[in-house]
């Protein structure tokens, strides 16, 4: 093969390998920017799942601390009626008792209503879970009336 014929074949070889190295480039970053905002997008979606079900978590919870303030003021009624004298208590209840993981508290406080001698006042303040970072905390009220009048001590 004459000299020129190669010099000819070599240069026209070297053109297409500098013409095809700038499009090879210019794939490989079109290819990372879309694995990129493929990453960003499937990051987006993850921390939007999180919060979800940190949401979902925290309503869980204050419903049970909810249904807790309930039971307790239901507690109380049942403990006026055995006795009138009932000044509320703290009560705790064990993960078992919930029926989950997590334990809880209710302080369940009865007060004279002024002027009612057959009528209390109980307060329920109930935490779920009995955890200060965690918990959901609920508070009712409601009247209770007595059935029968209270005794006095001596009576």
């Amino acid at each position: 093969m004459p000299i020129g014929i190669a010099n000819a074949r070599s240069q026209r070889a070297s053109q297409e390998r500098r013409t095809s190295s700038p499009r090879r480039g210019a794939v490989l970053l079109a290819a990372m920017v879309c694995l990129i905002v493929a990453s960003m997008v499937a990051l987006g979606i993850v921390r939007a799942a999180l919060g979800a079900q940190r949401q979902l978590r925290v309503s869980q919870r204050s419903v049970q601390a909810e249904r807790l303030a309930e039971a307790g003021i239901e507690r109380a009624a049942a403990q006026l009626r055995g006795a009138a004298d009932y000044q509320g208590e703290t009560w705790q209840l064990s993960a078992a008792e919930m029926g989950g993981k997590l334990p809880a508290v209710a302080v369940i406080r009865v007060e004279a209503v002024a002027g009612q001698p057959l009528q209390r006042r109980v307060i329920v303040q109930a935490d779920y879970p009995d955890d200060q970072t965690q918990r959901a905390r609920h508070t009712s009220d409601a009247i209770i009336t007595l059935t029968s009048q209270p005794k006095s001590v001596g009576t």
